[in-house]
């Protein structure tokens, strides 16, 4: 089986990490708010709370270590939550982005670290204010974040 694509294989350690965070439970819940569709496109989710990543940009520079490259990559990740009740879709963004932004914030080296040895460096910016969309049939509020990966490569 070939090896996956450079920038798919960043993809699933974003997703890896996305799928670890855990909100704290809705009132009067036991479960903690959790992404139900953890997409590496962006695509109709299926279920809610979800995320997709949609890739945006790359950039490669030449380092003046000679023969290596800093590459850049950048993805638009967007939480949707379903917003038929909109309470508990505000409820459920408050508890699950900053969850997020803990997994990703506080991800081992080991977590970050591609199967060829390649390190990998992220940064996440906020991308304004959560939206109201309609999603097939669905209205959702989404959250989108700006997740930047960089990686030293020869």
């Amino acid at each position: 089986m070939a090896e996956a694509a450079r920038i798919e294989q960043i993809e699933a350690v974003i997703n890896t990490l996305i799928s670890r965070s855990e909100g704290e439970p809705l009132p009067g819940a036991t479960d903690p708010v959790v992404y139900r569709d953890v997409l590496d496109v962006e695509v109709e989710p299926q279920q809610y709370p979800a995320s997709t990543l949609l890739f945006s940009y790359p950039s490669q520079s030449d380092l003046a270590t000679g023969g290596i490259t800093q590459n850049t990559w950048r993805w638009i990740q967007r939480s949707y939550f379903d917003f038929t009740d909109p309470a508990t879709a505000q409820q459920e963004m408050k508890r699950l982005i900053p969850a997020l932004l803990s997994a990703l914030r506080h991800a081992s080296p080991d977590d970050l670290l591609l199967a060829d040895g390649t390190q990998i460096e992220l940064v996440v910016e906020d991308a304004g204010a959560p939206d109201r969309a309609e999603v097939g049939e669905s209205s959702v509020l989404v959250k989108s974040l700006y997740i930047t990966a960089q990686t030293e490569e020869e």
